[in-house]
């Protein structure tokens, strides 16, 4: 489950650098990078970590 997660992160970034649905993609991306730190808390227990999910506001999306 780990590979397939980090292997729909790089399918969802790869269109996201193409343009193809940037909002979906950026909800997508943050939803995998949620359950990264849920899972991988003695790893990922750094504050940088859960400020990268705060930061990521959805007032920041792009709008179109």
């Amino acid at each position: 489950m780990l590979h397939a997660l980090c292997a729909g992160g790089c399918v969802l970034a790869g269109l996201l650098v193409i343009g193809v649905a940037p909002v979906p993609c950026l909800a997508g991306l943050w939803a995998t990078y949620l359950s990264l730190e849920a899972i991988g808390q003695d790893f990922l227990s750094f504050q940088w970590d859960i400020l990268l999910l705060e930061t990521a506001s959805w007032r920041s999306l792009p709008r179109h």
